[in-house]
């Protein structure tokens, strides 16, 4: 799959899509990808607020909600860029530290989104609570389930098997933005 280089315009979402839109999205569409798969499903106890993070994302399903929104998966290099936020940090934190008052993980269940300060960028959740898809077929972020905080760097690509569905697993969109003359 043919990447665009980080340098392209590009915006990424404000945070994971929430079990709230997502629901409605497959109300919406019942026939979609999206809708068959576990994503669409009844949210784990616990894991069932509206405003939790949405989970059970395989790739395909991911790549099909991001589209069907007139957008698109991130790229790793558009992920990591904002992720790292405008100063570069090794964490996706608004200063670069990581620590369970910053970040999301080792933990039973997955928080609300946003919950934590956003980055640089005021991209929230760029490190833990799910893991986010990227075009490239990979896992970006560290998640709720990551035992440590090393397992949030930015640069940090978790290789899956794009048809798994897991509890661990959610989408970000990004959308391209015109090239400025």
């Amino acid at each position: 799959m043919e990447s665009l280089p980080a340098a392209s315009p590009y915006c990424l979402d404000h945070a994971e899509a929430t079990n709230a839109e997502v629901q409605i999205f497959c109300k919406k569409n019942p026939h979609s990808i999206v809708a068959k798969s576990r994503a669409c499903q009844p949210p784990p106890t616990g894991m069932n607020n509206a405003s939790q993070p949405a989970v059970g994302f395989n790739w395909k399903s991911a790549q099909a909600y991001c589209r069907a929104l007139g957008k698109r998966l991130p790229t790793n290099a558009e992920w990591e860029k904002g992720a790292e936020g405008p100063q570069g940090y090794p964490f996706g934190t608004h200063d670069g530290e990581i620590s369970k008052s910053r970040a999301h993980y080792d933990a039973q269940t997955t928080a609300l989104v946003c919950s934590y300060p956003p980055n640089g960028y005021e991209l929230c959740d760029m490190s833990g609570n799910v893991y986010e898809w990227t075009a490239e077929k990979v896992l970006r972020g560290g998640a709720w389930v990551s035992s440590s905080g090393d397992k949030l760097k930015v640069d940090l690509k978790t290789p899956e098997d794009p048809k798994k569905e897991s509890v661990s697993t959610g989408v970000r969109c990004a959308i391209s933005l015109p090239v400025k003359k």
